[in-house]
């Protein structure tokens, strides 16, 4: 039961990460050549071209961080990093609307 609820832990963390912060996708797939791709990616980028090198510097150890802990992740959490969050969702009315619907269309007893 604690390997099953660990495991479903898993996936939903990274469903989310992938959801709210798209590079993760990359990162995931990429394992250790990410930083390589971050840097010729985002180099080629005039805003970043920009910035000083202590922002640049900041940059490159925030992503560092970033590919350090999706290397660190359990393999579902890679694996569904990759493949964002997939579960089925539906709002609270629209279950709600669903459910009056069955009803009203149930025969009476």
């Amino acid at each position: 039961m604690s390997d099953n609820l660990n495991a479903e832990e898993n996936i939903f963390l990274g469903g989310q990460i992938s959801g709210k912060h798209p590079v993760y996708q990359d990162l995931a797939q990429l394992s250790s050549s990410g930083f390589i791709w971050w840097f010729l990616k985002t180099s080629r980028n005039p805003e970043w071209k920009k910035k000083s090198a202590a922002e640049k510097i900041q940059d490159i150890i925030y992503v560092t961080g970033q590919i350090e802990f999706i290397n660190n992740s359990s393999e579902l959490t890679k694996l569904s990093a990759i493949m964002g969050d997939t579960r089925k969702t539906s709002s609270l009315k629209g279950l709600k609307d669903e459910l009056t619907a069955r009803i009203y269309k149930s025969p009476q007893p």
